[in-house]
C-alpha cells in the first residue's frame, strides 16, 4: 500500500479525529510507517483494525469456551440425573436441575 492508497474505504469525506500521542509511541508508529512503507495514518489505522479484529476473535473464542462448559454441566447433569433412583429423580430439585439443563442445550435435547 503505497502513501496515496486509504485502507478500508477511507476517503476526504471521512471523520477527522484529533489524537493525541506520547512522543514515544509517536516515533514508534513513524518509525514503523516508514519501515513498512506506509504513511502515518495508514500505519495508524492498519494497526487499529488489527486490534479490533483480534479483540473480536478472543471474545469469540471466550464465547465459544464458554457455550462447550455450558454444554459440559448440562450434559453431566443429565448423566447424574440418569444415575439417581427412581424416588431421587422426583425431587423437585433434581427435576429442577435436569429442566435448566436442558434448556441449556437447546430443543434438540428436550
Amino acid at each position: 500500500m503505497t502513501d496515496k492508497e486509504e485502507p478500508f474505504g477511507v476517503g476526504r469525506d471521512t471523520r477527522k479525529i484529533n489524537l493525541r500521542l506520547p512522543e514515544e509511541l509517536r516515533d514508534k508508529i513513524t518509525d514503523a510507517s516508514v519501515a513498512n512503507g506506509r504513511s502515518v495514518n495508514t500505519e495508524i489505522l492498519l494497526r487499529l483494525a488489527a486490534s479490533v479484529n483480534n479483540e473480536e476473535e478472543g471474545n469469540a473464542r471466550q464465547l465459544r469456551t464458554q457455550l462447550g462448559l455450558i454444554e459440559f454441566l448440562a450434559n453431566s447433569v443429565s448423566d447424574l440425573a440418569a444415575r439417581l433412583t427412581d424416588d431421587q429423580r422426583t425431587d423437585q430439585r433434581v427435576q429442577m436441575m435436569v429442566e435448566l439443563s436442558k434448556s441449556l442445550m437447546g430443543p434438540a435435547t428436550k
